[in-house]
């Protein structure tokens, strides 16, 4: 008796112990799912349908959600996480789905996000793209970081050329590596078919209106964090050192 009690608190012990471990941003009507690290953190839904729910999201978040299904490529999954006094805005959009890259089209490709959001933002730093294979799938990466009311940021995107569609992943937060090391991390979960392989040149400029895409997590962003100047928040706050 004294055994199977024993077993059955550490049973739930265990089970209290362990929060979910990992957040699952998926497509219901196509095959594309990443897994988002999401422990000890407060996970606000920003696509969840009806209200936001009260127990996991702040205040501003109302406007961050507004924002986003203004955007010219509104997220089918959005989530701001919370970890203490650090957020890291997610998002994932979907495309009409694309051949991959070829390896001459990536400089092309950079080029015009780097053109389309500096209309609205100087960048401090614009990384080249960068394409690899997780799971035989495509994906370009990308990394931005500008400075916003004083305080240091940074965005990181990801195409991900899946068969059925172009996937959209960013993540945003306050500069730095930790940042960059919690979107990798993610993106490398990536379950997805992949794309047809690249047919020739030229696809560049059939990526002038993808551009736009970086608005999706940008447009929230810069609300998000603008609502929150003067609130004494130092980018220092946002992401810890």
């Amino acid at each position: 008796m004294r055994r199977a009690l024993a077993v059955a608190l550490g049973s739930a012990v265990v089970l209290v112990a362990q929060p979910a471990l990992a957040l699952g941003l998926c497509d219901p009507d196509g095959h594309f799912c990443i897994q988002v690290d999401a422990t000890s953190a407060t996970a606000c839904d920003l696509t969840r349908p009806g209200g936001l729910d009260r127990h996991t999201c702040a205040a501003e978040d109302q406007a961050v959600r507004d924002r986003l299904r203004a955007g010219p490529v509104p997220p089918l999954r959005a989530f701001m996480l919370r970890f203490d006094s650090v957020f890291v805005l997610v998002a994932v959009s979907r495309l009409p789905a694309e051949p991959e890259l070829a390896d001459d089209e990536l400089a092309a490709r950079g080029s015009v996000i780097r053109a389309n959001n500096e209309r609205s933002v100087k960048f401090d730093a614009f990384a080249p793209p960068q394409a690899s294979r997780i799971h035989d799938v495509q994906v370009i990466r990308f990394d931005s970081q500008w400075t916003l009311d004083g305080k240091a940021v940074e965005e990181v995107n990801y195409e991900v050329h899946a068969r059925d569609a172009m996937y959209v992943v960013g993540f945003f937060g306050a500069r730095g590596q930790p940042l960059a090391a919690f979107a990798d991390s993610a993106i490398a979960t990536v379950d997805a078919l992949p794309a047809s392989r690249p047919t020739g040149a030229g696809e560049a400029l059939r990526w002038l209106l993808r551009g736009l895409f970086a608005a999706v997590v940008l447009a929230g962003a810069f609300l998000w964090l603008r609502r929150r100047k003067g609130n004494g928040m130092a980018s220092a706050d946002l992401w810890p050192r």
